[in-house]
């Protein structure tokens, strides 16, 4: 599932940013990205089915930022790693897809990934323009103080 979020007006804030000098401008998105992305982590994390609880405790994210083309992404799923539960070794990686899509032996589909992000995409999009102001605000105010 690839989705591409369109914001106006993002990139005179990162121009403006940019324009102050600071470290910020460049880490500016990526924490704005990280706020947003959040947001369905956390949606995500309490819509999980619970066995043994790897499944929801891997749900991690990972910032990805294309320095070149100024694109922030935010990689956000189950994370690759073995642990010990008392119901012997898991990784969650390998059985995550089967919960959330099913398997032909009748293992009903639990979508609560997807389910999560689309109930959740309008916050986190709301949440990454807010954290783009308190950064700019913030940054705009220690250049006034100067």
């Amino acid at each position: 599932m690839s989705v591409d979020i369109k914001m106006h007006g993002i990139e005179d804030m990162q121009k403006r940013l940019k324009e102050l000098g600071t470290k910020k401008a460049l880490r500016a998105p990526a924490a704005a990205v990280r706020a947003g992305s959040r947001i369905i982590i956390d949606k995500s994390r309490s819509a999980a089915p619970v066995d043994t609880g790897q499944l929801k405790k891997s749900l991690g994210q990972k910032i990805k930022t294309y320095r070149r083309s100024k694109v922030v992404v935010s990689i956000f799923g189950v994370r690759n790693k073995l642990v010990i539960t008392p119901k012997g070794k898991r990784n969650p990686v390998k059985y995550a897809h089967l919960v959330e899509f099913g398997t032909r032996n009748g293992v009903r589909p639990n979508p609560f990934m997807r389910r999560s992000y689309s109930s959740s995409a309008n916050s986190a999009r709301i949440a990454v323009i807010d954290k783009m102001k308190q950064i700019f605000l913030t940054e705009s105010a220690k250049v006034r103080i100067r």
